[in-house]
């Protein structure tokens, strides 16, 4: 894929009680890459994401601006995702929750066991769909 099918959304100040300092997000790096798949707007996790490294809320910041800004078709690429803690896993069950209101879709691309065990334990794959690899949600999309 060249650069021009790929695209990193622009983070802005959130005023109010959603306030966050996105500067401070950009200088410790933490975007995530953002891919069109057919209809969905693909996230590429990776690393670590946790409360204690900021980037479990970054992910929320993140999706809440994606939402805000009228996307609600969401793949959550996690084939390079080593960790996830409950903060993240809330990040995607409010993106889940707002983007099922306006008759959206989030779905999971691929994971590790770690990865896996924890989105089992969580009950995450009873209510969002989940592919095992690239391959398969690209099928799905029919590209």
């Amino acid at each position: 894929m060249g650069k021009s099918d790929r695209e990193t959304v622009k983070l802005k100040q959130i005023e109010g009680p959603m306030a966050f300092d996105f500067a401070k997000i950009r200088r410790l790096r933490m975007d995530f890459p953002l891919e069109k798949i057919g209809k969905y707007t693909m996230l590429k996790l990776s690393g670590k994401i946790s409360s204690d490294r900021m980037r479990s809320s970054a992910l929320y910041k993140y999706l809440v601006k994606l939402v805000a800004d009228g996307t609600i078709f969401i793949a959550l690429n996690m084939e390079e995702l080593e960790m996830l803690d409950s903060s993240a896993i809330g990040a995607i069950i409010y993106t889940y929750k707002k983007i099922q209101n306006q008759n959206g879709s989030i779905v999971i691309v691929g994971g590790n066991n770690i990865i896996n065990g924890i989105l089992e334990i969580n009950n995450i794959c009873e209510i969002i769909k989940k592919f095992m690899t690239l391959e398969e949600f690209k099928a799905f999309n029919k590209i």
